[in-house]
């Protein structure tokens, strides 16, 4: 619990901090704030050859970038490692030299659509706007979604006790009601909400 708080408490700081940052500079030169993944690789260069030690700041920037991604990438690899272990049984070896072949050819198919692969188009979008649109704003809500459902209504109470307390190692969690409240009404209501924000049903 108190690792599962002190997480997402960075995370949210920085992600408040990275805009407190980002976004003044954005609107002091006259860019476009919705630029998108615009916004990191054409947008903020432009802006940091026009600051005053311009090449400094760009280094520390995208290397701060760079070690951001690849955490959350080893951390989101995790999951298909974990399933393809647990499910098909195979060794941990194998199942991470899978993740990574196929993480490896969609990165490189996304890095192609600025160049060779530019003329490929998926619904009017290139390859990586395509899967940058589809994935944060389709399977990222749809996978919180189901998860949301299937915790809060279908998943036996023990299980979910048993994440809470480390299979009992701690003591039983206060919050688990309010946990399955929440999983149960408030989160698929949001998701849903933000659903069809995104959609431009309202």
């Amino acid at each position: 619990m108190k690792d599962a708080v002190t997480i997402s408490t960075l995370d949210t700081l920085g992600a408040i901090l990275a805009g407190i940052v980002i976004f003044p500079a954005v609107f002091s030169f006259g860019l476009d704030p919705k630029a998108g993944p615009d916004l990191i690789f054409n947008t903020l260069p432009t802006i940091f050859q026009q600051m005053p030690g311009g090449t400094i700041w760009a280094v520390m920037f995208f290397v701060l970038l760079f070690f951001a991604s690849i955490t959350s990438t080893i951390s989101l690899s995790e999951i298909p490692i974990t399933f393809m272990i647990d499910e098909y049984k195979i060794s941990r070896g194998k199942a991470l030299t899978i993740t990574a072949v196929l993480m490896g050819a969609v990165a490189i198919l996304s890095a192609l659509s600025f160049s060779t692969l530019s003329d490929v188009k998926i619904f009017d979008k290139n390859i990586f706007d395509f899967l940058d649109y589809v994935g944060p704003n389709f399977f990222m809500l749809l996978g919180g979604l189901v998860t949301a459902i299937y915790v809060g209504w279908f998943l036996k109470k023990q299980v979910v006790h048993d994440q809470l307390t480390n299979g009992g190692k701690y003591r039983s969690s206060f919050v688990q009601p309010y946990i399955i409240f929440c999983l149960r009404f408030i989160a698929p209501i949001a998701i849903i909400i933000i659903f069809l924000h995104y959609t431009g049903v309202f």
